[in-house]
């Protein structure tokens, strides 16, 4: 019934079940506290980073370098959707580049080897009195490896203040991607999930 409910052709029937994010769906991650999306750039490093910008419009966010697509690990729950659950795993893929989101000790990475240990990951909703389990449109989540750590954006020190002596703790242009154990995140850590519409 979830693949007659999740088919675009039924959606003025079932208007919920068409908000709901899917996998196989382009989206862009958006870190809304440090006001930047989740980008990789195969030419700087092997590395994710947040990229600073305020571009949340439909139009402005089709930035090719911040397209991820939500991967379903069996085939058969393609198109499926997405369920915010420590027993749901998704693996995470740049669109651009063909490479997979990795936990790589304590550092996030990018791999082409989409069977990589550390490539699954699952979600869990922002609000703690969620009902739904599943991410809609414009959702906030939480990104979590298998191990327990989540996506952070680590905030670096800027240059000196005003009055000389005391550096600004303002986010940078493009700024680290952190893991951090989920049981200490605070809500600055939850990221948008923004679908790429065709």
């Amino acid at each position: 019934f979830e693949l007659y409910t999740n088919n675009p052709l039924n959606a003025k029937t079932f208007k919920v079940a068409a908000t709901r994010l899917k996998t196989e769906q382009i989206v862009c991650f958006y870190h809304k506290e440090g006001e930047a999306y989740l980008e990789y750039r195969s030419d700087l490093d092997d590395a994710p980073v947040f990229r600073a910008s305020n571009r949340v419009a439909v139009k402005a966010r089709k930035k090719a370098l911040w397209m991820w697509k939500i991967e379903a690990l069996c085939v058969y729950n393609a198109a499926g959707a997405v369920v915010c659950s420590e027993d749901n795993h998704y693996r995470i893929k740049h669109v651009v580049t063909n490479k997979y989101l990795i936990q790589n000790e304590n550092r996030l990475e990018m791999t082409d080897d989409y069977l990589a240990a550390g490539t699954q990951f699952n979600f869990r909703q922002f609000a703690k009195d969620a009902k739904d389990e599943y991410i809609h449109s414009l959702g906030l989540v939480y990104i979590r490896t298998l191990r327990g750590y989540s996506l952070h954006q680590r905030v670096e020190a800027g240059p000196p203040g005003a009055d000389g002596d005391a550096p600004t703790t303002d986010i940078l242009k493009e700024t680290p991607v952190d893991l951090a154990l989920s049981e200490g995140l605070s809500e600055r850590d939850a990221m948008l999930v923004m679908p790429i519409f065709p």
